[in-house]
């Protein structure tokens, strides 16, 4: 396979997965909605432990390691009862955005 047709293959995948991100934060927003200050259960717990694996994983292969970091942080507090998870979701919400939605270059 050339290096081009790999480039463009690669591109399509990027941009897919930027646009599953906008899909990412709805859910993730959503759910921490569903769940208010309590650690979430049951199957809001499930999903925001499948949601943040998968985007600490994706987010590094895509270039994104901010993101990869903050999604596995999140991650790793799910797994241990989800202490302080609001403050971290809402980190990865923020980082979510900036991946999205980066400010202006100067």
């Amino acid at each position: 396979m050339s290096r081009s047709l790999l480039a463009d293959r690669l591109t399509v995948l990027r941009t897919a997965f930027l646009k599953e991100l906008c899909e990412n934060r709805a859910e993730l927003t959503n759910l921490l909605l569903q769940t208010g200050q309590a650690a979430p259960t049951g199957d809001a717990g499930k999903r925001l432990l499948a949601l943040t694996h998968s985007l600490a994983g994706r987010a590094g292969i895509f270039g994104f390691p901010n993101l990869s970091d903050t999604a596995a942080g999140v991650h790793d507090l799910l797994e241990t009862n989800g202490r302080d998870l609001r403050d971290a979701a809402l980190t990865l919400i923020s980082a979510l955005t900036l991946v999205l939605d980066p400010p202006p270059r100067a």
